[in-house]
């Protein structure tokens, strides 16, 4: 999609429609293939190095908010889908879940000492408009994990022999069409990769400053084949700095001292 295209489109309501169909096939897919990221590199990493409250921007169906949760760390979630807040409150008993659009959250400003961005950005055309909200509802900290463009030709192999086998294998997933809002699918026609440059670009207009960027590789349907004990081990040695499938990008809005905010 253009620049001029990402301007003058609002897929706002697209994205909610399409979220509130495929929220059942999201949570199936996140719990069974994602429980790492973010128990192991995301979540409980930036739970353990920054300070609450925490706000979980875009929370799903709550994974994120699950492991504050049972870490004991305040935390408030929004999304802009009734369905995902639906399952998120079965798996959340006790975090706060708001229903709230991105780009104009109800919270005050810098009430939040972190907050938390997992797999969201990439849906959002106005990027712009989610970091004026995001950082100013934000006192100290953004943490962001985004699929990323920058994929060593190793790993596009790999990825493409994954593929050929759940093909293969009957596994993989009903896309909608492009274009259509299929009930069972949890894609989005809008969905595309962010170079992590763009958005510590936007950090930095908005006043945050870069602390760190690294880079991981996600290798779909290992859950099924290899157990979560050498799924960690390969997980680690997968983490770079130079590229991955996903990135991990942390700003702050004033210096990280002794790695912990």
């Amino acid at each position: 999609m253009s620049r001029l295209s990402r301007k003058i489109v609002d897929n706002r309501k697209y994205e909610q429609v399409q979220a509130n169909a495929g929220a059942a096939v999201f949570e199936k897919a996140i719990s069974s293939e994602w429980d790492y990221r973010y128990d192991y590199l995301t979540t409980y990493s930036w739970a353990n190095r920054f300070s609450e409250p925490f706000l979980d921007f875009g929370c799903g169906t709550g994974m994120a908010s699950g492991v504050f949760e049972r870490m004991g760390k305040q935390v408030v979630a929004f999304d802009a889908s009734r369905e995902m807040l639906r399952f998120a409150k079965k798996r959340c008993k006790s975090v706060p879940l708001v229903l709230a659009d991105g780009l104009h959250l109800p919270f005050r400003d810098k009430v939040f000492s972190t907050t938390c961005v997992v797999g969201v950005l990439h849906h959002i055309l106005d990027l712009d408009g989610a970091f004026a909200e995001l950082t100013r509802c934000t006192n100290r900290v953004v943490c962001m994990n985004e699929p990323c463009p920058k994929r060593s030709v190793v790993m596009r192999m790999v990825l493409f022999g994954v593929y050929c086998v759940s093909v293969f294998r009957g596994k993989v997933m009903r896309f909608a069409e492009r274009g259509s809002l299929e009930r069972g699918s949890y894609h989005s026609k809008y969905e595309r990769p962010i170079d992590p440059r763009v958005l510590v670009q936007l950090s930095e207009k908005y006043g945050f400053r870069l602390v760190q960027v690294r880079y991981f590789n996600h290798i779909p349907l290992l859950h099924e084949f290899f157990s979560e004990r050498f799924r960690r081990r390969l997980f680690s040695a997968l983490i770079s700095s130079k590229n991955g499938t996903d990135a991990e990008i942390i700003v702050a809005s004033s210096p990280v001292a002794g790695g912990r905010v």
